[in-house]
């Protein structure tokens, strides 16, 4: 299985990411309409050699284990090429989409420009560049990536198309014969721990050559950002104390240095009221700044009613005009419940060690409030699961589920002095409370209730400590 992170900003190294924005238009384009090109060719270097193991022209998108949504490229009513990874899961994958030879000899720039949609694990994606389509240079693309991001870096992959833009002009500029690729890689060099091949997918429309450079003066980035609350849905009696704070990194992508950045941070609730608004200014964000991190002066003691709240974070100058604003904002929402605590809205984690069905464990850890005069009790888990075609139906699989207590007068509250090489059942610092066997029901991603007894007293539920 797959894990889904919360990662929301990723850049590479040699490109510039978002929409050109210049009225120009490429000099040379393909937009793959009804079919592969005569003069372009798909090449397995590795491979099963069946026609999944290769890049293919598709309208309908992926459609392998772990199948993420259609390109929605500018041209995709008329097709585009895909290499879908997970559709073909039977080892290392090498796979080139191949270009035909273009006269460069009057360029002394070239920008190579394409939309795509990509999710990473365990691959490595690139641009290779020829004078000779035989000797080619490299261009490793969104190298920050980890496993399960999107190409924008997102857990969600909200950009679609993402366009990316790549200057290749230190091997192709002023050459009368230039070959470019695509190349799809998952072997033993980029597969890490998780195994070669059966990623997820590459997919690619609407590719062009400019001889000009698209990026605006002004593009302010909005990166990785803080999600305060310590869980998604928290409890109403136990909200109180989670005080958040907000900050966000930032990145300058434009053209010029950007003055007077403002990141701001906002809280509403479900009906649009204004709990909360903060903001900090930045005297100036110079060109070229990846990921700084800007913190929001004032914290936010959460309102306790039950509902919806939204935390919106707005990157702006006082001085000029954003020509990108689509990578300027970003919300998340979190709510406040009667009596469900969760990490996640839903079931949106899944993974197991790479090396296949083995015994491991995950857990998630909750601090209560130290703010109540009621008792509250754990009274039942509920979670999903999910099993390869491989590995057997769910329902062959079994679980534990174990509520754990930190004894507060052995682990300090820092964790500094917490044994993180010791289990469960040896470690010091933890108290079983309770245990559960539970053999899986039903199909995966299907919701499992287990109930909780107290371990000790062998009955339904067990008592919650305060500020524990």
């Amino acid at each position: 299985m797959k894990k889904f992170t919360q990662r929301f900003f990723g850049l590479a190294v040699i490109l510039f990411l978002g929409l050109s924005l210049s009225a120009q238009a490429p000099f040379w384009t393909e937009d793959f309409d009804g079919g592969l090109p005569a003069d372009w060719s798909a090449v397995m270097v590795a491979g099963d050699s069946t026609p999944n193991a290769n890049w293919f022209w598709t309208m309908q998108g992926p459609a392998g284990g772990f199948a993420i949504n259609p390109l929605q490229s500018t041209t995709s009513n008329n097709g585009w090429m895909i290499f879908d990874s997970d559709l073909n899961c039977s080892g290392e994958q090498n796979a080139w989409l191949v270009s035909p030879k273009i006269d460069l000899s009057d360029k002394d720039l070239v920008i190579l420009t394409w939309q795509q949609y990509y999710r990473k694990f365990g691959d490595q994606i690139n641009v290779q560049v020829s004078l000779d389509s035989t000797i080619w240079t490299q261009f490793p693309l969104l190298t920050g990536l980890e496993n399960n991001d999107f190409g924008d870096g997102s857990a969600t992959g909200e950009t679609n198309p993402q366009t990316m833009n790549l200057d290749i002009s230190s091997v192709a500029a002023n050459e009368p014969q230039v070959w470019f690729a695509f190349q799809f890689l998952a072997d033993s060099t980029t597969a890490g721990d998780v195994g070669p091949g059966c990623a997820y997918s590459w997919q690619i429309d609407d590719v062009g050559l400019l001889d000009f450079d698209p990026t605006p003066a002004t593009d302010l980035s909005l990166g990785d950002f803080f999600f305060p609350p310590l869980s998604f849905a928290t409890p109403t009696s136990q909200i109180a104390t989670d005080t958040m704070g907000f900050s966000a990194d930032v990145s300058n992508v434009g053209a010029a240095d950007v003055t007077n950045v403002v990141l701001k941070a906002t809280v509403t609730d479900e009906n649009g009221n204004t709990l909360f608004v903060d903001s900090v200014v930045a005297d100036v964000i110079p060109v070229g700044t990846i990921d700084s991190t800007l913190i929001v002066p004032n914290l936010y003691p959460p309102a306790s009613d039950v509902g919806i709240y939204t935390i919106r974070y707005d990157l702006y100058s006082l001085d000029s005009e954003d020509q990108d604003m689509g990578n300027n904002s970003a919300t998340e929402d979190y709510i406040v419940t009667e009596d469900l605590w969760s990490k996640e809205n839903g079931p949106t984690i899944a993974y197991r060690p790479g090396d296949g069905p083995v015994d491991y464990l995950v857990g998630n850890m909750y601090t209560t409030s130290p703010n109540w005069v009621e008792t509250y009790y754990a009274t039942n888990v509920d979670f999903t699961a999910a099993t390869n075609n491989s590995d057997g139906p769910l329902s062959d699989f079994h679980t534990s589920i174990l509520l754990l207590e930190v004894k507060e007068d052995v682990v300090a509250p820092d964790f500094s002095n917490f044994d993180d090489q010791k289990d469960y059942l040896s470690n010091p610092g933890l108290k079983i409370r309770a245990f559960e066997l539970y053999q899986y029901q039903g199909n995966n991603f299907d919701m499992q209730t287990v109930l909780l007894n107290d371990f000790d007293e062998e009955k339904p539920g067990v008592e919650l400590k305060p500020g524990n």
